[in-house]
């Protein structure tokens, strides 16, 4: 009632259902007596019209009927008149009843109840009408299509003619659905299918598409990009069903389509009162928490209202802004910005001693590959030490949980970070094994790129754009695995709640993606032609880079968590802590020493499968590939020379004076050589014992059985027919050098003239 007195409009709006409420019972009795109504029975009418009034009014109030907007009136709004005139016209009866005005006609009450419905649901209606008129007359924007003629399509339609700040005006529907085609929502008919978006947009001169499929796949999304895009045809989108179920967006908000879009997956379905519950009222540190997934994780953190948050950096800046964005966005929050190093143990024991937290999630780490290469030490240093020094302290001041945030790159690691990871991995398993880790259930959650992270692809090709190119790709195969950065923290946060002690959590992050498709997707939303107006370079693999990336080793037992999304590593775990820490203390040692060499053998020996790959640390790998024909020596060359170095011979001789010169790590050698024919090149190094240990592949044309067992015999290390696969040769040198590698580094025979 008070919104009613201190409005207007409201009181207008009461003062004209009243008017309403009267001209339908006079209107129904005027219908029922066809016009004439005896002297009598309009004494009662006026005896009774008072109280119908009130009682009706007293309903409208009661149903909510003045506190809407009624310039958007929907179903709902119709469904709360209805009853708001039932439940008067009931009360009505009963009031007729009690007073013995048992003669009143029932035709009246029944007609009455019909014609209030229409006048009231009427007015309420011509405002919601005329606003749309309005907003017609105003939508005299750009014409757009929209892709996806359902909830999505609807809700988009409402709001482009409700803000006339878009500028945009609806002219038709597009959907694959053939049932749907024809059909009209709003007024704006569904005009053809998704692969129409030519023809229509030439019909209706549109230039401007919007996406309203929320629930949309990353094959979807990509599929209609391409066909607008194809047609010249700009795209625009509304958040995916992911943003919408979390409340982070509103279906009907239509924005520019970006990278996360065209790798649209299915959302994970979590149960985010789970997540809640665990942190409510618990203290939570964070290291790294300025960087892409710390501070993402201080966000999610904070949201659960947590008894404290410590969020721990040593980088001032990144630190500094995680800071003040959650004294704005949480200023109720209990929180700590501590500036410190993980590696320092006194300061980490100062740390947990004020602040005592319950969960700790490990983020603070070293990650850019080919920076790692040229600085193994320093790797070593923070992604080994640091992680130890922060795992000791946890058990000293009783930590319930302790999360350690791995990678992908940790699986048959590359790359000097790669191996830290999987040291760090190791360790986190490692202390499941010893009595004295105390209750804390230290677990690790291993995962690939997240889209927009710092020093990721996307951001990275997005500067280059504006520096107008070229985008830079390393290798035209290169694929990784891809997931947005709230989807994967939210996933570490779910983990978290599970852990009970040595798991290795890992994400199901869909299937990898080619590194140069999204090159391209990157520069066509930038409104840009790849190599027509950016050129895409091929720069060759970095130092530690590897093609494609694994999310876990072939022995490890991967099954289910429970949790969509989330799978767990079993894996018997190598070794207990007591044997490990003698290798961590040597890492350490010679990490400090800045002993290089021995530092990546020393990594060897704690992770048999680390292969370094064209590392500045150990010299280039050296391919021999000795064949007379031209063609087939300029092939192979093609095929290895963006990860060796390939060094060519034409004759046996030639084959047999480079092999003693350069010591490569591989030779592939022809069986048809002219002269001496490759048997005997491969005898000759085989019984000189500088040579002996270099891995030899025979190449042959023939795929010939005795060929090959002679060649075996002889010492050669593996066959090949040609023509041959390029991948599976790529696979096979992989296979040889870690197996010739692994063999040199745990001295059954080491490489004449390597360190």
């Amino acid at each position: 009632m008070m919104f009613l007195l201190g409005s207007r409009r409201g009181l207008l709006l009461l003062i004209l259902d009243a008017i309403l409420v009267v001209g339908s019972y006079l209107l129904a009795n005027y219908l029922r007596f066809e016009g004439e109504l005896a002297q009598r029975y309009m004494a009662e009418v006026r005896a009774v019209l008072p109280l119908l009034v009130a009682i009706r009014m007293a309903c409208f109030l009661f149903f909510g009927l003045y506190r809407g907007f009624w310039a958007y009136a929907s179903i709902d709004d119709l469904l709360a008149i209805v009853k708001a005139v039932s439940a008067g016209s009931g009360l009505f009866v009963m009031l007729l009843m009690f007073v013995g005005f048992r003669g009143h006609s029932r035709a009246v009450l029944v007609m009455d109840w019909l014609i209030l419905i229409l006048l009231v649901g009427g007015t309420r209606l011509s405002w919601r009408m005329l606003k749309a008129a309005r907003a017609g007359r105003r939508t005299a924007g750009r014409p757009v299509l929209i892709v996806g003629a359902g909830d999505g399509g609807e809700a988009v339609v409402r709001e482009l003619r409700n803000n006339p700040r878009l500028k945009c005006r609806p002219v038709g529907f597009l959907d694959d659905d053939p049932a749907k085609r024809g059909a009209r929502i709003h007024g704006i008919q569904v005009l053809g299918t998704v692969e129409d978006v030519g023809t229509v947009a030439r019909d209706q001169d549109v230039d401007e598409a919007i996406i309203a499929i929320p629930s949309a796949d990353r094959g979807t999304m990509r599929r209609i990009f391409e066909l607008c895009r194809a047609a010249g045809v700009t795209v625009k989108t509304v958040p995916g069903l992911g943003s919408v179920l979390d409340g982070t967006a509103k279906i009907s908000e239509v924005r520019e389509i970006h990278m996360e879009d065209l790798l649209r997956r299915e959302p994970a379905r979590l149960e985010k009162e789970l997540i809640r519950a665990y942190l409510r009222g618990r203290r939570v540190l964070v290291t790294g928490a300025g960087g892409s997934i710390g501070s993402e994780i201080c966000r999610q953190v904070a949201a659960c209202e947590p008894a404290g948050l410590v969020l721990l950096d040593k980088g001032e800046n990144a630190l500094f802004e995680i800071d003040a964005e959650l004294a704005y966005g949480f200023p109720r929050l209990h929180k700590a910005a501590v500036l410190a190093d993980i590696k320092h143990i006194q300061r980490l024991q100062e740390i947990f001693a004020k602040y005592r937290p319950e969960v700790v999630y490990d983020t603070a780490a070293f990650k850019h590959v080919p920076l790692m290469e040229a600085h193994p030490e320093e790797a070593v240093l923070n992604n080994v030490v640091g992680t130890r020094r922060l795992a000791e302290v946890s058990i000293a001041y009783k930590v319930r949980t302790f999360v350690l945030i791995s990678t992908d790159k940790a699986v048959n690691p590359s790359s000097v970070m790669g191996a830290t990871k999987r040291v760090g991995e190791r360790y986190i398993q490692s202390l499941n094994t010893d009595p004295s880790h105390g209750g804390t259930q230290f677990c690790a959650v291993r995962f690939g790129n997240v889209l927009g992270s710092s020093g990721s692809v996307v951001p990275t090709f997005r500067r280059q754009i504006e520096l107008g190119g070229p985008v830079t790709v390393t290798h035209p195969d290169m694929t990784r695995y891809f997931m947005t950065i709230p989807e994967a923290v939210l996933l570490v946060l779910r983990a978290s709640t599970m852990a009970r002690g040595g798991e290795i959590f890992v994400l199901d992050m869909g299937e990898p993606v080619k590194i140069v498709e999204i090159a391209r997707d990157v520069i066509h939303l930038s409104g840009l032609e790849p190599e027509k107006d950016i050129q895409i370079a091929i720069t060759g693999l970095r130092p530690g880079e590897k093609l494609f990336e694994e999310l876990w080793y072939a022995d490890e037992n991967v099954g289910p968590t429970g949790q969509d999304k989330l799978l767990v590593v079993r894996r018997p775990v190598n070794g207990n802590f007591v044997e490990f820490l003698p290798r961590l203390s040597e890492l350490e040692q010679l990490a400090m020493a800045g002993e290089r060499g021995l530092l990546i053998q020393a990594l060897r020996r704690i992770v048999p499968e680390y292969q370094p790959v064209q590392s500045d640390l150990l010299a280039q790998r050296k391919i021999l590939v000795a064949d007379d024909d031209p063609k087939m020596r300029e092939v192979l060359s093609t095929i290895l020379r963006d990860a060796y170095e390939v060094i060519e011979a034409t004759d046996a001789a030639e084959a047999i004076a480079k092999a003693r010169e350069v010591f490569p790590d591989l030779i592939f050698l022809d069986i048809k050589l002219p002269g001496v024919d490759g048997y005997s090149v491969c005898q000759t190094l085989k019984a000189d014992p500088r040579t002996q240990p270099i891995p030899i592949v025979m190449l042959s044309a023939l795929a010939d059985v005795n060929e090959k067992v002679r060649g075996i015999d002889l010492g050669a290390d593996d066959y090949i027919t040609k023509p041959f696969d390029v991948q599976e040769l790529r696979a096979r040198v992989q296979m040889i050098l870690r197996r010739a590698s692994n063999r040199q580094f745990v001295g059954e025979r080491a490489f004449p003239g390597k360190s």
